[in-house]
C-alpha cells in the first residue's frame, strides 16, 4: 500500500485498481440513493454491512477512514441535533422550552446514520481513486450526450484540470509560507488585524505562481496538438470487468430491494 503524496488516496496492487472508475461512481450512486430512500433502520443496517464488507475487500485502511470522517462529525452532530429539538411528539423529556421527544430521538438517530453512511461511502471512493481517474471516467459516463452536442469533452478536460492543480497549488502555498516565515513573517501572532493582512500577503505570489503554471500548461496543450471539440483517445482501454459487474449488480440489486422486500 503506497500513500500518493499528491492526493489522499492509496494505490493497491490488485483489490482497489481493478476496478473502473465508472463503475465506481455508479455504485457508489447507487449507494447513495439506497441509503438517502432507506425506509427504516433495518435497511440501512444492512447496507453498511455491505459497505463494510467492500471496503475490507477492497483494503481500505480503516484509520484514515475514521480519520477523514472526524472532520465532518460537527455535521452529523449539528443536525442530528436539530432533529432531536425540532421534531414534535410523545414528550419523554423536558426543561423550559427543551423538548425531546420519542420521534424526535428516532429521527435524530436515522438522519445521524444516513449522513454517517454517506461520508463513509464517499471516503471509500476517494480512498481507493485518484481524482484524474475520477473525472475521466465521468466523462466516459457523459459521453453519450454529445450526439445532441454538449461539449461533455471540454467539461471533462476543466474538471481533471482543477482536480490537478488543487494539490500543486496547495503545496505551492506552503512552500511561500515556509519562505515568508524564513524572511521573518509571523503569521500566528499579534492581533486579528495583522494575522489577516499576514494572511492576505501570500495571495499575490500565489495567483502569481497559478498564472504562471496555467500558461505552462496552455503551451504544453498547443505544442500536444490540442483542438477543443475533436475526439480524444486514450492510452488504455478501458473494459468492464468480472468485478464491475458484481459490483454494479450488487448495488443495483440493494436499491431495488427496498420495493420489493
Amino acid at each position: 500500500m503506497i500513500r500518493n503524496k499528491m492526493s489522499n488516496t492509496f494505490s493497491h496492487s490488485a483489490e482497489a485498481s481493478i476496478l473502473q472508475p465508472e463503475t465506481k461512481l455508479i455504485g457508489n450512486l447507487f449507494f447513495l440513493l439506497a441509503v438517502l430512500l432507506a425506509p427504516d433502520f433495518t435497511y440501512l443496517l444492512c447496507i453498511l454491512v455491505v459497505q463494510v464488507v467492500l471496503a475490507i475487500v477492497i483494503k481500505t485502511p480503516p484509520r484514515t477512514c475514521l480519520t477523514g470522517m472526524k472532520s465532518f462529525l460537527w455535521i452529523i452532530i449539528l443536525t442530528a441535533g436539530f432533529q432531536l429539538l425540532m421534531t414534535p411528539g410523545e414528550i419523554l423529556w423536558q426543561w423550559k422550552v427543551i423538548t425531546i421527544s420519542r420521534e424526535g430521538l428516532w429521527h435524530a438517530g436515522f438522519i445521524g446514520m444516513q449522513l454517517l453512511q454517506i461520508i463513509f461511502s464517499i471516503q471509500i471512493l476517494l480512498l481507493n481513486s485518484k481524482p484524474v481517474e475520477l473525472a475521466a471516467g465521468f466523462g466516459r459516463i457523459l459521453q453519450p450526450l454529445q450526439r445532441v452536442r454538449i461539449p461533455t469533452g471540454e467539461l471533462v478536460m476543466v474538471m481533471t484540470i482543477s482536480l490537478s492543480f488543487i494539490p500543486i497549488m496547495m503545496q505551492e502555498a506552503r512552500d511561500i509560507r515556509q519562505a515568508q516565515k524564513a524572511r521573518g513573517a509571523l503569521f500566528n501572532t499579534g492581533s486579528l488585524q495583522k494575522r489577516l493582512r499576514a494572511q492576505l500577503a501570500l495571495l499575490v505570489p500565489l495567483f502569481s505562481a497559478a498564472f504562471r503554471r496555467a500558461d505552462d500548461l496552455a503551451t504544453a496543450m498547443e505544442g500536444r496538438g490540442y483542438i477543443p471539440g475533436q475526439p480524444r483517445t486514450s492510452m488504455y482501454e478501458t473494459r468492464l470487468q468480472k468485478a464491475d459487474y458484481m459490483l454494479l449488480t450488487i448495488s443495483i440489486c440493494l436499491f431495488l430491494s427496498m420495493w420489493i422486500v
